[in-house]
């Protein structure tokens, strides 16, 4: 037996997320599939994290054991005939038994894609968020700050799930703006359900002048989902990287 461990990216447009679930076409059951039809074996695949519906990924990363004679670096190879053409799994290689891609993850970095601009092609709806109203910059790049440490994220998720611990820390969150393109990059030990699409729309908020920087823990502090601002689409999240 060997835990092989594989590097995937993906266009999650058609996909209502990475998790199996029923009557709904996922990232992982398109993985399992694929390995089925590879080696024969029914396997539990288990990913770093659970996108959501029309998120996408650079890296995502996921890991299931196996008795196949394939060589665990040339696994990858032989598994992309039989994915479809939005997956690609580009590294394979083998760990050690006890290595989990949720647990052992280290850290998690995402981007979140914004267009500012009035009028988006049809074209890029699928791969931004588009805000169409002027957005102030650098006052966003300024209240980034507010998140970043150890924290209690109740505000910036969707209802807690039981005996889910709300705290997360977060070790950058950065902006960088490019022509109308506005990229919000951060990386966490991990993440609450919806959290990076909820602090983006915190810093949306932030730059058409609803929420103002002093007033961001203040809403950490109310631990109320109500006063933080819109979730902002899936189309426009991008799983980054997975560090170990």
């Amino acid at each position: 037996m060997k835990n092989i461990m594989l590097k995937v990216s993906y266009d999650g447009t058609n996909y209502s997320g990475w998790q199996i679930q029923e009557n709904a076409i996922t990232v992982e059951e398109k993985i399992t599939e694929a390995i089925y039809l590879l080696t024969g074996e029914r396997v539990k695949v288990i990913g770093s994290g659970r996108t959501d519906k029309g998120v996408h990924a650079y890296k995502q990363v996921c890991n299931f054991k196996t008795k196949s004679k394939i060589s665990p670096s040339k696994f990858y190879y032989h598994l992309k005939k039989y994915l479809p053409d939005d997956i690609d799994v580009f590294y394979s290689k083998e760990v050690d038994m006890d290595f989990n891609s949720r647990f052992s993850a280290k850290s998690k970095t995402y981007i979140y894609k914004i267009m500012n601009t009035e009028y988006m092609s049809p074209i890029y709806r699928n791969y931004y968020a588009q805000i169409d109203y002027k957005l102030d910059f650098q006052k966003m790049k300024e209240a980034s700050s507010e998140f970043i440490g150890r924290k209690d994220f109740t505000s910036f998720t969707k209802a807690l799930e039981e005996n889910i611990n709300p705290v997360r820390n977060i070790l950058d969150l950065s902006l960088y703006k490019k022509d109308k393109i506005i990229y919000i990059k951060i990386t966490g030990e991990s993440f609450l359900r919806n959290m990076v699409r909820i602090i983006a729309g915190c810093l949306v908020e932030v730059g058409r002048g609803k929420i103002k920087k002093e007033e961001i823990p203040l809403i950490f502090a109310k631990k109320n989902r109500k006063y933080a601002g819109p979730t902002l689409t899936g189309s426009g999240l991008y799983l980054f990287d997975v560090k170990y």
